[in-house]
């Protein structure tokens, strides 16, 4: 897919997503939003296969291309949320024969971004 094409979807990603009210802090919350503004995702993908008409490549690969820049996207933006209000929760393996292999952990979800990762406890 050009890069010209793909900036079309990304941009018609990015304009949903800067036009979410404020307040919008659950992915639920967002999806419902989206589910009444946008045609589903499934549609957005076809779309831009669409665009590629002239293009060799396959339906699938078009597609794989469309889901990697939103992957992309996903990415971006979890690495300039805060994580204001996440979520942890301890997390163990413990009762080892051995026990200097047991481990703690946090799991963490942000759920405005929904970014999930672990910390050490």
């Amino acid at each position: 897919m050009s890069e010209e094409k793909l900036l079309k979807v990304l941009t018609t990603i990015v304009k949903a997503w800067e036009s979410l009210p404020e307040g919008f802090h659950t992915s639920e919350q967002v999806e419902a939003w989206l589910a009444k503004r946008m045609k589903p995702a499934i549609d957005l993908a076809r779309d831009a296969a669409y665009l590629v008409i002239n293009d060799d490549r396959s339906y699938v690969q078009v597609l794989e291309d469309v889901i990697d820049a939103i992957q992309a996207e996903i990415d971006g933006i979890q690495e300039v949320c805060d994580h204001k209000g996440h979520t942890r929760v301890p997390k163990a393996n413990t009762g080892n024969y051995d026990p200097s292999v047991d481990s703690y952990w946090y799991d963490c979800h942000c759920d405005r971004c929904n970014k999930i990762w672990t910390e050490p406890q």
